[in-house]
């Protein structure tokens, strides 16, 4: 078989206080494993900084900082990860903690829009997620959402 033909991309969403490098080093044997199968990983880094008083964090990256209900960067992340997704064909997404609870986001805007938002996205993994509300001006984002609300 041609590896060309079949090679497939996964798209692997950090959490907050990592980055992409520092995740596929701790993924290394899955990383390892999957290449075998044709399955390439591809983690990119969060475009936002910690914020933080301490030099050893200066590094460390997050998809958006949280004020309550406000994802603030949260837009600017949404669009990085839909410019990367329409630039290959990727078919899947990890996420973890916050890239997990980014990932269900997508989801959302994908589900809502599936010939425009997030193309081809088969399944996500969510690994070591939370429930969160869905946040104030998400509509802004994924307007097509239906923001339904159930409380227990």
């Amino acid at each position: 078989s041609n590896n060309t033909m079949c090679s497939r991309k996964l798209l692997v969403l950090h959490g907050s206080r990592q980055t992409g490098q520092l995740l596929m080093g701790r993924m290394e044997k899955l990383r390892k494993r999957l290449k075998k199968e044709n399955i390439e990983l591809v983690a990119p880094d969060a475009p936002h900084q910690i914020v933080s008083n301490d030099e050893h964090d200066k590094h460390l990256l997050q998809w958006w900082e949280r004020h309550d209900n406000e994802y603030q960067g949260l837009v600017e992340s949404m669009n990085l990860l839909e410019t990367l997704w329409n630039s290959s064909d990727f078919e899947g997404i990890i996420g973890f903690s916050q890239g997990a609870r980014l990932a269900h986001l997508i989801a959302l805007c994908h589900t809502s829009d599936p010939i425009n938002r997030f193309p081809g996205l088969r399944y996500i993994i969510f690994v070591s997620g939370y429930m969160a509300p869905i946040p104030t001006g998400f509509e802004k984002i994924c307007p097509d959402v239906p923001l339904t609300k159930l409380d227990l």
